[in-house]
């Protein structure tokens, strides 16, 4: 009995022949093939016609490495879904755990009657093979994916300088923006349920200092937005206009989805006439068509298909 193929999707340009099309494909090729070489019997002057090129180079993608995850509805495995999309180059074979919203929340850290501990996690080979090398936190997920990813451009910069300016953008949005404002989110006093997840009693007295830090960050950001606009209008593409780091980048992809993740529960953060720019930053970043790809769960039947393309000249 033949075994039948495991189920693809592809996200991507490439047609997807079915066999049908394939057959058809063939033998006209044939048809083609023998009625030239009659041709070429009785008029020998006329040249034979080029050779197509082979079907498997014309209609499916390079072979892209696969990658296994482990997904779920956490802030942070938004932020690696809209990086693998971002990204391409890759095939995701992906797990999910269902979570359940709580009071209290952390971007990656989770606690459900199945699982504890951190959501998403990236698996180096495949998971029932021992020992079992899993990946955890944005940092060392993305860096990876950056750097086995075929094609496409790097999230990270193509020189260590470049990485190493958007590492530290990364850490400071996490130290200045992310992080209290996750912390202020778990201090506040209506808090009754979730505390298994950060095991800590909410301070309703923390949250003051902790939104004024909050807002502190993002004013830093603004600033940050406004001498990206001065070093723009001195010659940068106007494709890149407008992102933290000029061009878009893995720290654009973290501080979005960090940000958007729960921000019906933070919706002050946004101040249209003292931080215009962050403002129209985030709409920038939203309007992205792999944003709102990122928004939808890998299918655990199947291998997906992230083509590579540019994508960071959509916006």
């Amino acid at each position: 009995m033949a075994s039948t193929p495991p189920s693809i999707v592809y996200l991507g340009n490439y047609p997807i022949p079915t066999p049908t099309q394939s057959q058809t494909q063939a033998q006209t090729q044939t048809q083609a093939q023998t009625h030239t070489q009659t041709q070429t019997y009785t008029s020998p002057s006329v040249p034979p016609p080029q050779s197509p090129l082979p079907t498997t180079l014309t209609t499916h993608p390079p072979k892209y490495p696969i990658l296994y995850l482990y997904d779920g509805d956490t802030a942070l495995a938004l932020a690696i879904r809209q990086f693998f999309l971002e990204r391409g180059g890759v095939r995701v074979r992906s797990g999910f755990l269902d979570v359940e919203p709580k009071d209290q929340i952390l971007p990656s850290v989770v606690h459900e009657p199945d699982y504890a501990g951190e959501v998403p996690v990236l698996f180096l080979g495949r998971p029932t093979r021992r020992p079992v090398v899993k990946v955890v936190g944005f940092g060392p997920i993305t860096e990876y994916v950056d750097g086995v990813a075929i094609g496409g451009r790097k999230l990270y910069g193509d020189t260590v300088q470049e990485m190493a300016v958007i590492r530290t953008r990364i850490y400071c949005l996490d130290r200045d923006v992310v992080r209290p404002l996750y912390n202020w989110n778990n201090n506040h006093p209506g808090n009754v349920s979730g505390g298994e997840v950060t095991g800590l009693v909410p301070v309703g007295e923390r949250q003051e200092g902790l939104r004024r830090r909050v807002l502190e960050g993002l004013d830093q950001v603004e600033r940050d937005l406004e001498v990206q606009e001065q070093v723009q209008e001195r010659g940068v593409e106007k494709a890149e206009k407008g992102y933290l780091l000029g061009k878009f980048s893995a720290a654009d992809v973290y501080f979005f989805a960090l940000v958007v993740a729960h921000v019906d529960r933070w919706d002050w953060v946004f101040d249209d006439e003292r931080r215009p720019r962050v403002t129209e930053y985030f709409n920038r970043v939203r309007r992205r068509p792999m944003t709102g790809l990122a928004e939808e769960f890998w299918d655990t039947e199947t291998t997906t298909v992230v083509e590579e393309g540019e994508r960071w000249g959509y916006i």
